[in-house]
């Protein structure tokens, strides 16, 4: 088993880790969600062929709540929009430049789907490769103390190391004990090294394929039928998950292999991809953008974790002298939003030869009529009080002398 996307030579000891732990990942959640349709490795398929599983990376839950223009907002706001709203195995992270006039503008989206669990990793074996990897990704070199929060990594046990990388770099992630939920370093919050939405991981991506590669059925005076979206998603008491891009479309290009009785598996090697970006709808100066303000990376071709959009730093050209041009009219582009929308991501499976399907496969679901109504789902109270947060921010500060700003407030 391979690294996520081949993006980097990690010794063979370091690459038999990370499979123990996928493996590892796969025998837990493999308890609670049983199914014959679901294999560990593509090679246990008959005549393996590509299932096309994708989806856009902006997240669509404070859509739904509080409309588009809301969600961007908030999915633009710094640290606090990404690690609140970017729940769609994807990530991206707005990087400003001041122009001539000193004004602070955009200029480039970086957008990531490396796995938080494969950096936490590596960093907890080998210093030396997570420190290489940092700095393919950022372009310099990190210290060891922006790393590790200590100026000698090796000097600590591998959980000693694993805990301070947590700390500064990767937060929590809903795994480490003792780490806050997000980084107290800069690294993973001024810059996008990997994902770090706690609902962004290895675990999340089994679960939902594992979810929808269950056999789910109604019975019907005429026989059995396949179990409709919402039937699904109510009835498995998981109505908030069908309110993203991801994992419905997951779960549910799962569901359609397995009716047919086609096995699925994950590709080598696992992880999220970058399928696609639209470039074609990004104009500057009425020419559609140019082909190198497209920068692919970290991974092989088909497999690429990193898409950086946006002029060089060399170049006099801001992102917001971009418009994207969709329906009726041209909008300009003010932050990473309108790129994620047009950005489709996803894992590589494989769908096998149908197989027979016996009777006991079916999970059997009650007809229902029920409609899931994402407008008011759980994860619109998180939403609305981001707004709350969002629109607090952005009151001008009075001192305690009269004046904007802080000092004496």
């Amino acid at each position: 088993m391979d690294v996520p996307g081949r993006a980097d030579a990690l010794s063979p000891e370091l690459r038999e880790r990370w499979k123990q732990y996928v493996d590892g990942q796969y025998a837990r959640l493999l308890e609670s969600y049983p199914s014959r349709f679901f294999r560990r490795s593509a090679s246990e398929l008959k005549n393996p062929r590509p299932l096309t599983v994708k989806w856009f990376a902006d997240p669509l839950e404070p859509k739904r709540c509080l409309g588009e223009q809301v969600a961007r907002q908030l999915c633009d706001w710094d640290v606090e929009g990404r690690y609140g709203l970017h729940d769609e195995y994807c990530e991206y992270h707005v990087t400003y430049a001041t122009d001539d006039a000193g004004r602070l503008r955009p200029k480039r989206v970086e957008i990531s789907t490396e796995l938080r669990e494969y950096w936490v990793l590596v960093a907890e074996h080998d210093p030396n490769a997570v420190r290489a990897m940092a700095t393919d990704v950022l372009g310099f070199e990190p210290g060891w103390r922006e790393l590790y929060g200590t100026g000698n990594p090796f000097s600590l046990s591998q959980k000693a190391r694993r805990q301070r990388f947590a700390r500064q770099v990767a937060g929590s992630g809903n795994v480490d004990t003792g780490v806050p939920a997000q980084p107290v370093g800069a690294l993973n919050r001024e810059h996008l090294l990997f994902m770090a939405h706690v609902v962004n991981g290895l675990d999340d991506i089994f679960f939902i394929h594992m979810f929808g590669s269950r056999l789910y059925s109604v019975q019907t005076p005429e026989g059995l039928r396949p179990a409709t979206r919402d039937e699904i998603f109510l009835q498995r008491s998981r109505p908030d998950l069908s309110c993203r891009h991801s994992d419905p479309e997951a779960a549910m290009t799962a569901q359609g292999a397995v009716q047919q009785g086609r096995p699925i598996a994950f590709a080598d090697p696992l992880g999220i991809y970058i399928r696609s970006f639209s470039r074609e709808k990004f104009f500057y100066q009425d020419e559609v953008m140019p082909e190198r303000w497209v920068r692919w990376r970290r991974g092989q071709e088909g497999m690429f974790q990193r898409l950086e959009i946006g002029p060089g730093d060399d170049e006099p050209v801001f992102l917001d002298e971009l418009v994207l041009s969709e329906g009726a009219e041209d909008q300009p582009v003010t932050g990473g939003y309108q790129i994620a929308q047009n950005v489709e991501v996803g894992a590589l499976v494989m769908a096998g030869e149908p197989e027979p399907v016996l009777p006991e496969d079916h999970v059997l679901l009650q007809a229902d009529t029920r409609r899931i109504d994402c407008g008011q789902g759980p994860a619109c109270a998180a939403v609305r009080d981001l707004k709350k947060r969002f629109d607090a921010a952005q009151q001008p500060r009075t001192g305690m002398r009269g004046g904007t700003g802080g000092g004496h407030g």
